[in-house]
């Protein structure tokens, strides 16, 4: 079953801020410690990413969309994943530009 547009953007909106509020207080750590924030380890930017999974995993449960969500014939492991994408892209955007600033 192929999930709505207005789903599909939703959910890509809410991934992408969740990103950008979990990418702020990384950096503000990095940058608090001295350390450049646009320069991350592999494993950070991993966790990064998983932890946005478990977020919007978290979020779906909170706003108690499961039953919705269950309803249209998706698993809220899915749209998690669906998240993915901003924070995916955000960081490949933010790697190119930190890479070009050298």
């Amino acid at each position: 079953m192929r999930i709505p547009r207005a789903v599909i953007k939703a959910y890509l909106r809410r991934g992408a801020g969740i990103w950008l509020l979990m990418r702020l207080c990384i950096s503000a750590v990095a940058a608090f410690g001295n350390e450049d924030p646009l320069h991350l380890a592999p494993t950070t930017i991993a966790t990064l990413l998983a932890g946005g999974a478990a977020l919007m995993w978290i979020d779906i449960r909170r706003r108690h969309e499961r039953l919705l969500i269950g309803n249209l014939g998706f698993k809220p492991g899915a749209l998690s994943c669906l998240a993915l994408i901003p924070a995916a892209a955000g960081e490949i955007v933010l790697r190119i530009f930190a890479t070009g600033l050298r």
